[in-house]
């Protein structure tokens, strides 16, 4: 919900807006607070994710037909449905698994409102939490080719004591 809760017309030196919106919407990322409450509790939350995490290079890779019988979600255009869709691709836990424990990466992309399959979600994002990997879910990525590298600026809303 957005409102105006200074207005010039009503005697505010200014305009200002204001916004309320879940934390899960959208292009969004992800701290080990969201699925560990020991790390919620020691305050490791999205405002302590260093940001150079979320600025660099990135490659983007796409799922080959035939591999998942989940078809591609920016093919389907999921990031456009209004309803939650189940049927999403994601990572499985031993996929998570295997790219926590096979690869240097520090942030994991996907396009779609969940890193994790629905039947793997917590386990997909544990695997990798627990290698401190960051994932960053609700891409858009319509307009890029699989194969190539990009920049990827993704900064969050720094906004202290965020948990998720």
């Amino acid at each position: 919900m957005q409102w105006l809760a200074m207005d010039m017309t009503k005697g505010a030196f200014a305009y200002d807006s204001h916004f309320t919106l879940g934390a899960h919407v959208g292009t969004h990322v992800d701290s080990v607070a969201h699925f560990l409450p020991s790390e919620y509790e020691a305050g490791n939350t999205i405002d302590k994710v260093p940001l150079a995490v979320l600025v660099g290079p990135s490659l983007v890779l796409q799922v080959p037909p035939g591999v998942t019988d989940i078809s591609d979600n920016t093919l389907r255009k999921l990031m456009y449905t209004p309803a939650w869709t189940p049927d999403y691709a994601g990572l499985t836990a031993d996929g998570a698994q295997w790219l926590a424990l096979n690869t240097s990466v520090e942030l994991v992309g996907i396009d779609y409102l969940s890193i994790g399959s629905l039947a793997d979600i917590v386990g997909a994002h544990l695997a990798l939490f627990n290698k401190g990997i960051i994932p960053v879910e609700g891409l858009d990525l319509t307009p890029l080719q699989s194969g190539r590298w990009y920049h990827l600026t993704c900064l969050p809303l720094k906004i202290q004591d965020e948990t998720l």
